[in-house]
């Protein structure tokens, strides 16, 4: 379904710690405004538990408020 799908990801540092960019190149044929949105809400899900991983310090893989499995 999809014909093509080209991730590049950028990681630079900064004063401040390091900048990290995405760029995605899609094509789906007709599909692909639909693959496309969705590929931006994922990625946005990912970005927002990078963060809580990076916030707590990645202790133990999860971030500390998650239940974890036993």
């Amino acid at each position: 379904m999809i014909r093509r799908w080209t991730h590049l990801i950028s990681v630079e540092p900064t004063g401040d710690g390091t900048l990290s960019s995405d760029h995605v190149e899609i094509d789906a044929g007709i599909l692909t405004p639909f693959i496309a949105a969705f590929a931006h809400w994922f990625s946005g899900h990912l970005q927002k538990r990078w963060r809580k991983l990076v916030a707590v310090g990645f202790s133990d893989g999860e971030a500390q408020d998650q239940p974890k499995a036993r």
